[in-house]
């Protein structure tokens, strides 16, 4: 577990504020602070750094393995330890359940399609495995490869991929939330480009639209197949997006989780289970 979203509030901060600081999209952050997806340590670090607070302090879970350094002991004091900490595989289970990615590299994929578009993401090296294991043993292309990469949810159609690369440095293009907060991505076999469309996010409550990503996330996990076409209600009227034979189609994670960006609500939002079985938190 972690204290970040209590920690933050606790200091009357944001997550804009600390994302603009730390030079990350807020996005990342409210993940980290809703228990969803993993961070590296070096953003773990520098989070620590700008809330002054110890780095075990943050992840409470490992307090049994805090060294005693005195209490005028200092973030850069616990920095070997923590090390020695991660190079132990034993001690992967408990800092995955922090919410920590225990490899300290980056991991990129690039997706090159049947259409010639290639797609590239960073993901952490839980997704990255389990990937890797899902083409490792895949019998067929009939299906969806479904991962969490970039604050979104990534749906690839097996069919349509023609080569895989994994690698520790790669240049892609960060997801903004400034920019597509709302709006997915398809890729579409007759389109040279990917097109990004706006969409309202999933409302499960009552009197709501419904979660047709939600639920479209789950077909494609479970190895059904998907609909034509997508239904997207919006405030004023109702829409369609055709999917069929699309390539890939990138969800980010505020259209299917309720209320994402509102971080100022007391209460938390309501993780979709789908979301969680992504990259599963825990509590060691």
């Amino acid at each position: 577990m972690n204290t970040f979203r209590a920690t933050i509030k606790e200091g009357s901060l944001r997550y804009e504020d600390v994302a603009r600081i730390l030079g990350l999209d807020v996005a990342t952050l409210i993940q980290f602070g809703l228990k969803v997806g993993f961070i590296n340590l070096d953003t773990c670090m520098a989070i620590c750094n700008l809330l002054d607070v110890s780095f075990f302090d943050l992840f409470p879970s490992l307090d049994d393995m805090r060294p005693e350094l005195g209490k005028d002991a200092e973030l850069e004091d616990e920095l070997p330890f923590i090390y020695a900490l991660f190079e132990k595989t034993e001690n992967h289970p408990k800092v995955l359940g922090c919410g920590i990615d225990p490899d300290l590299r980056p991991w990129y994929v690039a997706v090159h399609l049947t259409s010639g578009v290639e797609r590239r993401y960073r993901l952490s090296s839980v997704e990255k495995n389990r990937l890797d294991n899902a083409m490792t043993s895949a019998k067929d292309t009939k299906g969806y490869f479904v991962f969490h990469a970039d604050c979104q949810t990534i749906i690839l159609r097996r069919s349509a991929v023609q080569d895989v690369r994994f690698s520790n440095a790669m240049s892609y293009a960060q997801f903004s939330s400034d920019e597509r907060a709302f709006a997915a991505t398809v890729v579409l076999p007759n389109s040279p480009f990917p097109a990004v469309t706006g969409m309202t996010a999933d409302d499960s409550s009552p009197g709501g639209h419904g979660s047709p990503l939600y639920d479209l996330i789950n077909i494609a996990r479970a190895g059904g197949d998907l609909p034509a076409f997508i239904r997207l209600p919006e405030e004023e009227e109702l829409r369609f997006l055709q999917i069929e034979n699309m390539e890939v189609l990138e969800i980010p994670v505020g259209l299917t989780i309720p209320g994402f960006y509102d971080d100022d609500e007391d209460d938390g939002q309501e993780v979709p289970e789908t979301l969680l079985l992504m990259e599963a938190m825990g509590t060691a």
